[in-house]
C-alpha cells in the first residue's frame, strides 16, 4: 500500500504544472558502481559449549562471552540499466526544474568475511539437558560422500534490486547551445528483491534400519525484500550534451546517502551493513513535447 501510494504521488509530481512551461524527454541507460570493501566492529553476546559433566543427569558447561569481531563485506558490481520519465519545468532564464519517475537495475555479487575475534568472559554456567539439546544437527548419519566432494560454484550471494525512483534537481544552461549542468537529489523505494545464493544441504533416507545421508548442492532465493530499506534517498551530479534538438548524452554520477540494506528478524541478528555505492551512469535522452514557447526562446538566445 505505501509503496502504491508513493507511485501515485510520484505521478502526480511529474504531470503537475502548466503544459506550457514542461518539456518531457525519455531517458534510458547504464549504471555501473565500482568494487567497494566495508568494514564494519560488530559486538554482540555469546556462548561456548564446553564439555558434559555426568554427575546423576546429563548437564551442560556454558561459558557467555562478550565478542568483538569485525565483519568484511566485498561488493562485486555488474553493469545494470535505468530509465526514467522526466518533466522539467521553466523557472526562469537559463534555469528550469527537473522531476520525473523512473527505474534502476542494480545487480551486484557481496561476499562476507570475518576478520580479528575478541572474546571476553561474562559468566560459566551448568544447564541441565540431553547433548541432543545443545548439539541438534548431531546424527547418527552414514554419509556416501564428502561435504568437499560437492561443487555448487560460485558460495557469493547474487542480488538484484529494481527500484522506482523520483528525481527532483535544477538544471542550469552551461552553454545555450550544448550544454546542461543538472544536479540535484533522488528518493527511491524497491519494487522487485532478489538474494539469489548456493549453499550445500543434506538428504537423508532410511536403507535397511539405517540413516543414509548425502551431501547435495542447492539454490536459495529469497524475493521477501525484509533485508532492504523501504526508502533511500541520495544525490547526483550530470552534463548533458546536445546532439541535435532532440537528442541528448547524458554523463553522471549518483550516491546513495541512506544505506541499501536493513536486515530483520530472518537475516542473523549480528549482521551489519552500511554498502551505500556510487554509482556512475551514461544515458540517453529523447526529448519531446516541446512547448512553442520554449522553441522560440532558444531560437532567440
Amino acid at each position: 500500500m505505501k509503496k502504491i501510494t508513493f507511485l501515485l504521488f510520484s505521478l502526480m509530481i511529474v504531470f503537475s504544472g502548466e503544459a506550457q512551461n514542461v518539456e518531457y524527454s525519455i531517458v534510458g541507460g547504464i549504471n555501473y558502481s565500482g568494487k567497494a570493501v566495508e568494514q564494519n566492529e560488530i559486538k554482540y553476546d555469546s556462548y561456548l559449549k564446553s564439555n558434559f559433566v555426568p554427575i546423576q543427569d546429563s548437564f551442560h558447561l556454558l561459558t557467555y562471552s562478550k565478542v568483538v569481531t569485525e565483519q568484511i563485506e566485498t561488493y562485486r558490481p555488474k553493469l545494470g540499466a535505468e530509465v526514467e520519465l522526466r518533466a522539467r519545468i521553466g523557472l526562469g532564464e537559463g534555469i528550469d526544474l527537473n522531476t520525473g519517475l523512473g527505474f534502476s537495475l542494480a545487480k551486484f555479487k557481496r561476499n562476507t568475511a570475518f576478520g580479528s575475534i575478541t572474546r571476553s568472559i561474562i559468566s560459566v554456567d551448568t544447564i541441565a539437558g540431553s547433548y541432543e539439546l545443545f548439539n541438534p544437527f548431531d546424527n547418527d548419519c552414514n554419509y556416501t560422500n564428502s561435504f568437499s566432494s560437492v561443487i555448487i560454484g560460485d558460495r557469493d550471494p547474487s542480488i538484484t534490486i529494481l527500484s522506482l525512483m523520483i528525481p527532483f534537481g535544477i538544471a542550469i544552461d552551461v552553454n545555450t547551445d550544448k550544454y546542461v549542468l543538472n544536479v540535484g537529489g533522488f528518493l527511491q523505494t524497491p519494487i522487485y528483491t532478489s538474494i539469489k545464493r548456493s549453499f550445500v544441504t543434506t538428504e537423508m533416507e532410511e536403507v535397511n534400519g539405517e540413516t543414509m545421508c548425502t551431501y547435495v548442492a542447492g539454490v536459495r532465493k529469497d524475493n521477501t525484500g525484509n533485508d532492504f530499506q523501504n526508502l533511500n534517498f541520495g544525490a547526483y551530479l550530470s552534463l548533458e550534451y546536445s546532439v541535435n534538438d532532440n537528442s541528448k548524452l547524458e554523463l553522471g554520477v549518483r550516491k546513495l546517502v541512506t544505506k541499501i540494506f536493513n536486515y530483520g528478524q530472518s537475516t542473523f541478528s549480528i549482521r551489519e551493513d552500511s554498502y551505500s555505492p556510487l554509482y556512475s551512469t551514461l544515458r540517453y535522452v529523447y526529448q519531446f513535447g516541446r512547448s512553442s514557447a520554449k522553441k522560440a526562446t532558444n531560437i532567440n538566445r
